[in-house]
C-alpha cells in the first residue's frame, strides 16, 4: 500500500493486483448474493443486496476502466489465473457463504 500510495509501485506489479482483486471481487458478489438470500429479514436483505448492487455495477466497473487503461480487455481480464492467495480467500469466503450461519458470513465478508 505504500508503493501505490508514494508512487513507486510498478506497472507490472499494479496491474497484477487489479486483476487479483477483481477476480476476488467476483466471488465477493457471489457471497453477498448468497448472504441476501440467507438474511433473517428484509432490512438485512436489502443491506446485502446493496452491497452486491454496488460492487457488481460500480467497484467492478472501475476495475474494467483501470484495467482498460492498462490495456487489458474485460476478456483477458476475466480470464486472469487467480493466485494461490486470491484461490485460499475465495474459497474461505465462498465455504463460509454455503456452509456457514449469516452470522459467520457476515464476519468473513467484513475486511
Amino acid at each position: 500500500m505504500q508503493a501505490m500510495g508514494d508512487g513507486s509501485l510498478s506497472l507490472a506489479r499494479f496491474s497484477s493486483y487489479m486483476r487479483q482483486d477483481y477476480l476476488f471481487l467476483i466471488d465477493y458478489c457471489r457471497a453477498l448474493a448468497i448472504a441476501s438470500a440467507k438474511s433473517p429479514d428484509l432490512a438485512s436483505m436489502g443491506h446485502f443486496a446493496g452491497l452486491l448492487d454496488e460492487t457488481l455495477n460500480s467497484e467492478m466497473e472501475l476495475h474494467r476502466g483501470f484495467c482498460s487503461d492498462l490495456g487489458i480487455t474485460a476478456a483477458e481480464l476475466e480470464a486472469t489465473n487467480p493466485e494461490a492467495a486470491t484461490v485460499a480467500y475465495t474459497d474461505h469466503l465462498l465455504r463460509t457463504a454455503y456452509d456457514g450461519s449469516i452470522e459467520e458470513l457476515a464476519a468473513a465478508l467484513l475486511p
